[in-house]
């Protein structure tokens, strides 16, 4: 989805608040082109500037993973690695598959973003304060927006599940997937 005021690209990486991001765009009226959940990594590329995108921890956006493939009758897609190598039915089986294959989450993060152009600027904005992360940078984007209609779109895109692997799960998960906090880490920092 390219943001016309500005030419910034949105890039969609599945389960980081890209349907969050599509409902403020459209009911804010932010005039864009395209649509903001083209999830093959042969995106239409836009004349954009610059680019921006969600981040997500490892644990939570795993979890959300997991479970939109569970509310989907586990619809895995297959042609990408981390669907077609770790699909299961069951949560905690579904982390032991991701532990098994060192960096499949870097990777999967790095199938969305490898083709965008290095030399133009990109903002990640952090699933966890997303609301406030994109007034932000639509408002330091020069984004003319109406505030105070900003402020009462709500997030109705949040997991409600409650069940969670075993924190070693976690643990292991996160060392198995150092590239992604070596690439990306300083982002969920900020």
């Amino acid at each position: 989805m390219l943001i016309l005021q500005g030419q910034i690209e949105f890039i969609h990486i599945p389960k980081t608040g890209g349907f969050y991001i599509q409902d403020v765009i459209k009911q804010l009226e932010i005039p864009h082109s395209g649509e903001a959940f083209n999830h093959d990594n042969k995106l239409k590329l836009w004349n954009s500037q610059s680019y921006f995108t969600c981040i997500r921890d490892l644990d939570s956006w795993m979890m959300s993973y997991f479970f939109h493939r569970q509310r989907n009758g586990f619809n895995w897609q297959t042609h990408r690695k981390l669907d077609k190598l770790c699909q299961s039915t069951e949560l905690t089986q579904f982390f032991k598959n991701l532990i098994k294959h060192e960096n499949i989450v870097s990777e999967h993060y790095d199938y969305f973003l490898d083709w965008v152009d290095k030399e133009k600027p990109i903002k990640f904005l952090k699933t966890k304060n997303l609301s406030s992360e994109l007034l932000q940078f639509l408002e330091t984007s020069s984004i003319k927006i109406d505030k105070s209609k900003y402020l009462k779109i709500e997030n109705h895109h949040q997991s409600t599940s409650t069940e969670k692997p075993h924190q070693d799960l976690i643990l292991e998960l996160k060392q198995k997937n150092l590239q992604f906090y070596q690439k990306y880490g300083s982002y969920l920092q900020n």
